[in-house]
């Protein structure tokens, strides 16, 4: 009886290191990826377009697609990778933001 506990246990252990663990490390990278997105950012699309922020408004980002500047609206989601990204300068700023919330 003890031993099919243990057995359980460690299943649901491995279960939680392997698959739980780095989803939610990836989740949090991609948050903070995402909220480092501002006006001017180089950044490329799920579906490979690339373009610069033009605006963002709420959770919709418009982008000038290159080369020939044409104007496309994507979700924030959408947006897989950020050209020059500095994931140190984004968590900072992320925390920055967090803290001006906290003291409203």
């Amino acid at each position: 009886m003890i031993v099919s506990v243990v057995i359980i246990l460690l299943l649901v252990l491995c279960i939680y290191l392997l698959l739980v663990r780095p989803e939610r490390k990836l989740r949090k990278d991609n948050a903070v990826m995402l909220n480092s997105v501002e006006r001017g950012t180089i950044v490329y699309t799920v579906d490979g377009v690339r373009g610069q922020v033009e605006s963002l408004k709420g959770n919709q980002v418009l982008l000038n697609c290159f080369p020939d500047q044409i104007p496309i609206c994507f979700y924030l989601e959408a947006v897989a990778e950020i050209e020059d990204y500095d994931k140190k300068a984004a968590k900072q700023k992320m925390k920055q933001k967090i803290g001006r919330k906290r003291k409203r």
